[in-house]
């Protein structure tokens, strides 16, 4: 993707990428240019190096300034006042901040290595798409619609909680805090990216095994034509899954990381402002910050685990379809092949040092927490004030 040959997508995947590709574009995270192709309805997707530089120029400005805003807050006595008064609270609340910043300006960085991965994803949506029935483009519009504004009102919500409670004059508040609050939707989104990435391919296996349900409910055999096109949808499935793996192996580690590590620091963050008496607006804003943290791991597993659900779906079909033909030779013999394909080679997402991503992440990150909860507390009791 990052050549500059240009990359065909049909109408229907690109009305549904529509809203995230522009609000991508707004926050660096997606530089390329589109327009209709000549004399077919198909839409030409480009990347464009000019607009890449420009927005890496522009995130190392922000960055730089919210490092600035970042050091200026910290010389604030408001910090103080909320009861960041030992060593632990400010190697903390410097952590807290600052891993956004970084993160935020690497994923704009990286673009390039993660956009190299789109036109393999493209490509096995249109080959899905060519062989299976239309997904409802309008109702998946209305989606990721609903679901970017309720971010983005939700997000607003937390910034400015958390710029009153930061800052004794709003004004300067907004100026040292503004950089920080656009990195941190610019993670945001990135999420976002993944989760409607997987969103697609869930709603093609959906699609599949809706096709396999109709198959079971008519009274005739299934032929060996349709066979085939099921063997090639799982295979273009399977293979979307894979490069959405290698597109997003380093990025979603690093978001997987990323709300571990505040989920730790954010409850004993929580606890120091509880324990400074600064009232109940301070308490509740970080927990509106846990619930943030909290928030984007679920989003992550969640889509991950409800597609590999998708895929015991299709299994169980495919066993209760070769168990009701009663078709023998090459029909019974490649749905027996499907079969044990669909047994051998299983949807599952992964990345960078987290072999599977499922619910059963969740609960190994939520058993580890409360013990890191406990070294925190103890480690903070026993510092000497700043």
């Amino acid at each position: 993707m990052t050549s500059s040959k240009p990359l065909l997508i049909n109408p229907n995947l690109f009305k549904t990428l529509r809203p995230l590709i522009k609000l991508s574009r707004i926050f660096g995270l997606c530089p390329i240019t589109y327009k209709n192709s000549d004399k077919c309805l198909n839409l030409r997707i480009k990347w464009s190096w000019s607009l890449y530089i420009l927005q890496l120029i522009a995130v190392t400005v922000i960055t730089s300034w919210a490092i600035w805003g970042f050091i200026r807050d910290m010389q604030i006595a408001e910090f103080l006042n909320l009861g960041f008064t030992s060593a632990i609270d400010l190697y903390i609340a410097i952590f807290d901040v600052n891993e956004i910043i970084i993160t935020g300006f690497i994923f704009v960085a990286i673009i390039p290595s993660t956009f190299k991965h789109l036109p393999e994803i493209i490509d096995n949506f249109n080959k899905i798409d060519d062989t299976n029935p239309q997904l409802p483009t309008n109702k998946i519009h209305r989606k990721i619609l609903f679901l970017l504004s309720f971010v983005l009102v939700y997000m607003t919500v937390a910034y400015t909680c958390d710029l009153i409670m930061w800052s004794q004059d709003l004004l300067v508040g907004f100026i040292h805090d503004l950089p920080y609050y656009i990195l941190y939707s610019v993670v945001v989104i990135h999420e976002v990216q993944y989760w409607f990435l997987v969103t697609l391919i869930r709603l093609r296996m959906s699609a599949m095994n809706g096709l396999v349900a109709e198959t079971l409910n008519r009274n005739t055999d299934i032929s060996s034509q349709e066979v085939c096109l099921l063997v090639e949808t799982h295979s273009n499935i399977l293979e979307a899954v894979s490069t959405v793996n290698r597109c997003f192996s380093g990025p979603t580690a690093i978001i997987l990381l990323s709300c571990y590590l505040h989920l730790v620091v954010c409850p004993y963050i929580l606890y120091v402002v509880a324990s400074s008496d600064n009232g109940l607006f301070c308490n509740t804003v970080y927990f509106l910050w846990i619930s943030v943290h909290f928030s984007r791991l679920l989003v992550i597993i969640e889509v991950c685990n409800n597609c590999e659900n998708e895929c015991h779906k299709t299994r169980n079909l495919i066993f209760k379809l070769l168990a009701n033909t009663s078709k023998k030779g090459d029909v019974r013999r490649e749905l027996k092949l499907f079969a044990y394909k669909n047994v051998g080679k299983k949807v599952r997402f992964s990345s960078y040092a987290v072999p599977k991503i499922n619910r059963k992440l969740l609960i190994s990150i939520a058993t580890s927490i409360s013990s890191y909860w406990m070294i925190l507390y103890q480690f903070g009791a026993s510092t000497t004030g700043l």
